[in-house]
């Protein structure tokens, strides 16, 4: 049975410095920020058309994904049972996907810090357009983290994706049109 991590309170010690207090929030806006970049990388393969990115910015985008993890890092992606360790794994793992479009967003982040490692966990939410059948499903569940600060500032040492459940939203990928505004919408809108 795989284990779930038990992040306890992030909350001062009454014998912390202000010192150490300052640090652990910074640190947790850093985690938040790595987690950010992950995410940003993992969208960023594809287009707001909702179609995947030429091949030269999907592997810009999948060398940034790998790049939030330590070299030895690993991405469980559970339910599809692919598992990766190291950098050139991780890459070969986040250029298959099978996704037509995907649209990540990590909320409430459970964070505890530990000295130089941390870990916790995130709710994740994912719209995606499947790439054999085109169903527009949305995904959710847990994602499970351990960090560790490097040289080049905190990195992924381990993440575990867990399903909680997904729904069918349309078995027509333009269905998805109604659900995400494309810049041309967010334009006539008077939004950008």
């Amino acid at each position: 049975m795989k284990q779930t991590p038990t992040p306890s309170s992030n909350r001062p010690c009454p014998d912390e410095s202000l010192a150490a207090r300052v640090q652990k929030l910074e640190d947790l806006n850093a985690l938040t920020a790595l987690q950010m970049r992950y995410t940003k990388a993992v969208d960023a393969k594809y287009t707001a058309t909702r179609q995947r990115q030429k091949p030269d910015l999907f592997e810009r985008a999948v060398h940034e994904q790998a790049a939030c993890f330590t070299d030895d890092g690993i991405w469980d992606g559970g339910i599809n049972g692919v598992v990766a360790k190291g950098q050139q794994q991780l890459q070969e793992a986040f250029r298959y996907v099978p996704w037509k479009y995907a649209f990540h967003s990590y909320i409430n982040p459970d964070l505890v810090i530990n000295g130089d490692s941390a870990e916790g966990s995130w709710a994740l939410w994912e719209i995606v357009i499947t790439q054999k059948t085109e169903e527009t499903l949305l995904i959710f569940g847990n994602s499970y983290e351990r960090f560790q600060r490097t040289a080049a500032g905190w990195r992924i040492s381990y993440m575990r994706f867990d399903l909680l459940n997904s729904i069918t939203l349309s078995t027509q990928s333009d269905a998805i049109r109604s659900l995400i505004s494309t810049q041309n919408q967010i334009q006539k809108l008077g939004l950008s």
